[in-house]
């Protein structure tokens, strides 16, 4: 047999394990994030309500993008808000809130890459005493059967994790200091 045909063999094997592979990963990925915030859920609430404050906290601001272009369309707050943007480094997408609720918090779905990829996701608060709350936010999505996208959600949980942490650090910030000028 000869270099070449045994070179072919191998890389048909490995390309075949390596499809197998993707088709035993989830065909899903959820990324989830919590942190304790010093204030209350009151003090919380309209900044998860209201996406033109997004852009006050999130990672995907102007601040990590500046050639973001945001334009909002729907409700001015609550469920049935959409923002929408294209930027550079975050691409294109949208994000709608579905449910907005003050004693619970936001519930939303994000549209990217011309709407090929949808996460839903949430931001929950818990009190933790008057004071005190909780803040959970949570996204994820579905990778469907191709092995490719769910090697991709690999990655994804961690990009997106990432994402969230950085977002509720900030959102700490603006409403701890907030709580402090009461």
């Amino acid at each position: 047999m000869s270099r070449t045909v045994k070179f072919l063999i191998v890389v048909s094997i490995a390309f075949s394990l390596f499809l197998v592979g993707g088709f035993l990963l989830p065909s899903h990925y959820q990324a989830e994030k919590e942190l304790v915030m010093e204030a209350a859920f009151e003090d919380i609430y309209p900044y998860l309500t209201d996406l033109k404050k997004w852009n006050d906290w999130t990672a995907w601001s102007k601040k990590e993008d500046p050639s973001l272009e945001i334009r909002y369309e729907g409700n001015e707050t609550g469920a049935g808000s959409k923002q929408i943007w294209k930027g550079n480094k975050m691409g294109d997408g949208e994000l709608m809130l579905t449910e907005s609720n003050p004693g619970d918090g936001v519930y939303y779905v994000m549209k990217m890459n011309e709407g090929n990829v949808e996460m839903k996701g949430s931001i929950v608060f818990r009190p933790v005493n008057p004071t005190r709350t909780k803040v959970l936010w949570n996204m994820g999505g579905e990778l469907g059967n191709n092995p490719i996208f769910r090697y991709f959600g690999l990655l994804m949980e961690n990009m997106v994790e990432k994402d969230l942490e950085l977002g509720l650090k900030n959102l700490k910030e603006i409403v701890e200091k907030q709580s402090t000028q009461k």
